[in-house]
């Protein structure tokens, strides 16, 4: 588990090649799962950062409790 966080932490961006500045993957583990919540600083910062990840913990939780994802887009803050 630790060797992949350290590879996806350590990606190279290739900025302006069109390929998406974000990514969040989800890791099965023994006893549950750990979100990896990785972008390029041109994407977010440390508060739009939290801010994605409250809402993919949403919609984990409605996927959790058998209910389907929100699929309303927001309009940029």
């Amino acid at each position: 588990m630790w060797s992949l966080v350290e590879k996806e932490t350590n990606y190279t961006w290739e900025f302006g090649s069109g390929k998406p500045l974000y990514k969040c993957s989800l890791v099965r583990i023994h006893g549950g799962y750990v979100v990896n919540n990785i972008y390029h600083h041109g994407a977010a910062d440390g508060t739009s950062g939290l801010l994605m990840m409250g809402e993919i913990m949403k919609q984990y939780k409605r996927l959790e409790e058998g209910l389907e994802v929100e699929k309303k887009p927001h309009t940029p803050r």
